[in-house]
Order: C-alpha cells, then structure tokens, then sequence
C-alpha cells in the first residue's frame, strides 16, 4: 500500500507545487514587526538612529515540519539634519530585507532579497507622508532528494541507492519589485518606547508590483500575483500616559488569497534604573490578542527596555484545517533593536 501511496505522491507533487508557487506570500501575526515585508515605505521612518528587526514564525508544527519563516531587516534615515530641531525637514529613508520560508520535508519555499527606499515629506504639523520602493530579487526552490518515491521501493522495501525524481523543482531567480505609502500622525515626539500622547500610521502597499514570471524546469510556468496590503496601527496613551491602547488591522490580498488580522494590545509603562549606572531606563510591557479572522487567535506579550525589544505570540488555530493542525498555530518571535537619535521633535515644526 505504501508504494502505491508513494507512486501517487509522486505524480501529484509538481501539481502541488505549481499551486505553491501562486499561493499566498509568508506572512506574521505581529506584521507590524516586520515593517519592510509590509510597506517599502515604512523604510527609515521613525527618529531612531537605525532599526534592526529578525522575526521567526513556526506555523502548523503538527502538519509534517509545517512552514518556518525567517526574516531578517536593517534600516536608517538617511540625509536628515541632525539639527533640524522645530524645522520643517524632509529626508530619505533605506534598507535591506532578507526572508526564508520552508515547509515540509523537501523544504519547499522561497528566499527573498530586496533594497527598500523611501521619501518622508512632513505635510503640516504632527502630519506626515512617506513613498516607498523596494527593488529585489527572489527564488522558489525545494530539495527533493529529502523526498522518497515509489521507484525507489523494491518488493515492499525501501531502497535509498535507487535514484529517485530529478530535481526539477528549483527555479531561476528573477526580479521582484513593490511600492507603497504612508500616513503618520503623532502629535509629540517619538522614541523607541513610543513616548506620544498620540500616534498612528496608515498605509498602502503592493507587493510583487511587476507580476514576475517564474517556471520550474521545463514544465511549469506561473505568475506571481500582486499582493495589495492595507495596514493601520495606533498608540493612545491614557491614565497620564502610563497606560497605551495600541489597536492594529491588516487586509491583505493576494490572487484568490486574502486575510484579515485585528490586533487589540495595552501597553504599560513603567522606569527601572540601570544596572551599572542611576540613570533612568524606559520599559514596558504590553499584552493582548491579535485575531486571523477564519483560522486563528494569537495571545500575545512584548518586553521593551532601553534600546530592544522582545514579542512573543501563539497561533491557536480555529480553521477547518484543526483536524489537521489540531489547534496548534505555534509560536512567533520577534527582536528589535532601536538605538536613540539626536534629532528630536522632528514633526513639532511651526
């Protein structure tokens, strides 16, 4: 029986991976944490000196290895007057983003490498618009000798010196290009713990905006879809700004593909000192629950102190596919690194 179910397999695996191949893109249930895979144009746009984020997400581990996404992101403004005080400034923001995403034994997935630039133009006080463009390149590849095939079982036994498929299943690289835009208001200044009465961002972004055209071998030829994501995300402060309600909303659409993620966090603050010096050391610590409408709630924590941050959430999944991934989502992590700037009150000009 098992030959048999391996002879099926092997007939309906480059089917399966032509499907993969315009399926929806990687994606994380703390997006907003992983800036540059949501807009180019979020690229350098905040007062920090630089801003390094790596995001790991391991979802429907019970489902043979399940999908493990790595995603790593490095970005700065660039040309802004360190002076420019109360001045009504624009500048340019840059930065890489590198991910990795494989799935089952055979590591199905793709790499991704792009550039990401941006322009911020202050349009009125605490008002802000921001453009950006990401230029890349991108690669969906799969390793099939981790793979057994019904040619390689002799009377029943499994025989690993029997050469199995060729691999045929690994594509050339080829361009990848998105842009977008961003909307911020914040009505004081911004800092790494968010230190605002008020603030929030919404932008607009489409993701493989030249459709790239990619094949695998000789037999299949497939065209990405556009990915058109609309994300929102807030902090309010309240209770004398020792409190913060920071709700979050992404739609994002790809082809047939669409998702929806509503994230509702509370922010606390609160000063601790150093551990070699008196001076006094931000922190906070915010929790919540974020919600992939149809298929899962992710409770979730973020640790921020100083200069980094740590977040972490768990998928819990509700979709029809519970039979298979019986409820385990699993787990998501983030770090982020945002050392200060000088350049402060940068949006409170006159």
């Amino acid at each position: 029986m098992k030959k048999y179910t391996q002879h099926i397999l092997s007939g309906l695996l480059p089917f399966l991976f032509a499907a993969t191949l315009s399926a929806q893109d990687i994606h994380f249930t703390q997006f907003h944490e992983a800036p540059l895979t949501l807009n180019p144009a979020l690229a350098g746009n905040f007062l920090n000196k630089y801003r390094f984020c790596l995001n790991y997400k391991n979802q429907w581990p019970t489902a043979g290895k399940g999908y493990n996404t790595v995603n790593a992101s490095f970005d700065m403004p660039m040309f802004r007057d360190p002076n420019a005080g109360s001045k009504k400034v624009s500048y340019m923001g840059a930065g890489i983003n590198l991910y990795k995403d494989m799935a089952g034994e055979a590591n199905f997935g793709a790499f991704h490498g792009s550039f990401n630039v941006s322009g911020v133009v202050p349009i009125a006080v605490h008002h802000q618009l921001s453009l950006g463009l990401a230029a890349g390149v991108s690669q969906r590849n799969a390793n099939i000798n981790n793979l057994q095939w019904g040619s390689q079982f002799q009377n029943g036994a499994y025989d690993p010196s029997i050469s199995g498929e060729p691999d045929r299943l690994s594509t050339a690289a080829y361009p990848d290009y998105s842009l977008g835009f961003n909307y911020e208001f914040n009505t004081d200044e911004e800092s790494f713990q968010g230190f605002s009465s008020k603030k929030f961002n919404v932008g607009y972004a489409i993701i493989h905006y030249n459709k790239p055209k990619i094949g695998v071998g000789n037999f299949i030829s497939d065209v990405v879809y556009r990915k058109k994501v609309l994300h929102f995300n807030g902090s309010f402060d309240i209770g004398g700004g020792l409190r913060a309600l920071q709700p979050s909303i992404a739609y994002i659409r790809q082809g047939p593909s669409k998702e929806l993620i509503i994230g509702f966090l509370v922010r606390n603050r609160k000063e601790t000192e150093g551990k070699f010096t008196n001076l006094v050391v931000p922190a906070s610590i915010s929790y919540g629950v974020y919600f992939r409408l149809g298929d899962a709630i992710a409770p979730t924590i973020i640790y921020s102190k100083g200069n980094w941050q740590l977040g972490l959430s768990y998928d819990i999944n509700y979709s029809s596919n519970i039979v298979t991934t019986r409820s385990v989502g699993g787990p998501e992590l983030c770090l982020k690194i945002m050392p200060p700037s000088r350049v402060r009150f940068m949006r409170k000009y006159s």
